[in-house]
């Protein structure tokens, strides 16, 4: 989420008018760095002193300043001079604001965790190098993680909406429910869908992020730069978005090619050099060194078996990709290019 999203939802939030999919995404969004929880706490004492449920005017000044000094161990109102009495208005307002502002540093160790917004439990899987994992969502949905990928779902999809959180790769089945879409969260890409079969390819460290389509409908989502679009995927549909450049590109596909991992073959399709090599690092838990500049944005469509080595793979490589020359050196591999 960009900014002005997460302003929204807190807007959203402190009136009240969230619902329970913007609220675990307020909480996902406060939980995930002590910056972001922050802000939250920041912007959440900022809306109470914009939003007082008293009217000014209606304060005794002196009352409500000496009520706070006392809890906050301040000064007391000293007696009220003549010169006062013309700013009353002035000095009400800022009785509001004052308590507040000094307050919320005095008792912020007396409040619960700021993020506690709502009853909303989540968990996270991770599935590590070399390994894929199978998880059973509570509303039955299968969701199929690749190597090195990770997936953050609630405990009970409670609200109007199934929401998860995705980084790096999986392959959904959902569940069909009309009444509540299911809905992927990756970084600048989300996925609603009713019911349907689909792949995501997500992983940080790579330039690309894709979603094709195997069977049923899906809606995407992609911001970027503080702009937003929606697409329409029918089945054998794919939907890439370039993090560098911003591209956007649908194209007709194959669409098991795509999810050929789930039965431990690797497949590129139009896939960036530099993604292969990171995608082959990643599957083999292997470390490779690369600074190819322009020849690491060529793309590449190839497929290895299952069982072929790292090593017979990367010859593969260079016979594909002239002048490309993969060492290894010590315990990882050093691509370099052939001058």
């Amino acid at each position: 989420m960009n900014k002005k999203e997460i302003d929204l939802l807190l807007i959203k939030l402190f009136s009240g008018r969230a619902n329970d999919d913007e609220i675990c995404a307020i909480k996902s969004y406060a939980e995930t760095m002590p910056e972001n929880r922050a802000y939250f706490q920041e912007m959440k004492n900022v809306w109470e002193i914009a939003h007082p449920a008293f009217e000014p005017k209606t304060i005794n000044v002196e009352k409500a300043y000496n009520k706070v000094a006392a809890e906050a161990n301040l000064p007391m109102q000293p007696e009220k001079q003549a010169w006062y009495i013309p700013f009353r208005r002035y000095a009400a307002a800022a009785a509001i604001f004052i308590p507040l502002a000094v307050l919320s540093v005095f008792l912020i160790n007396r409040l619960p965790k700021p993020v506690d917004i709502a009853e909303v439990h989540y968990q996270k899987v991770m599935s590590p190098n070399n390994e894929r994992t199978e998880i059973t969502l509570p509303d039955g949905s299968v969701v199929v993680l690749n190597v090195g990928s990770s997936l953050e779902y609630p405990r009970d999809f409670s609200g109007n909406r199934r929401t998860v959180n995705l980084e790096g790769e999986a392959y959904f089945q959902v569940q069909k429910d009309p009444a509540k879409p299911f809905i992927v969260h990756t970084k600048k890409m989300d996925i609603e869908v009713l019911g349907t079969k689909f792949n995501v390819n997500a992983y940080p460290d790579q330039s690309e992020i894709r979603t094709t389509l195997e069977e049923g409908k899906v809606k995407v989502t992609i911001s970027d730069n503080d702009k937003t679009s929606d697409r329409l995927l029918m089945p054998n549909e794919e939907i890439s978005l370039n993090l560098e450049t911003g591209d956007i590109v649908k194209k007709q596909v194959n669409a098991p090619d795509a999810s050929s991992w789930l039965t431990g073959k690797i497949a590129f399709t139009s896939t960036p050099l530099s993604d292969v090599l990171t995608q082959i690092g990643r599957r083999y838990n292997v470390s490779i060194d690369f600074q190819l500049t322009e020849m690491e944005k060529r793309r590449l469509t190839v497929r290895f078996d299952e069982h072929e080595s790292v090593e017979n793979i990367f010859k593969a490589l260079e016979s594909i990709v002239p002048d490309l020359v993969i060492q290894k050196q010590d315990n990882k591999y050093k691509v370099n290019i052939q001058i």
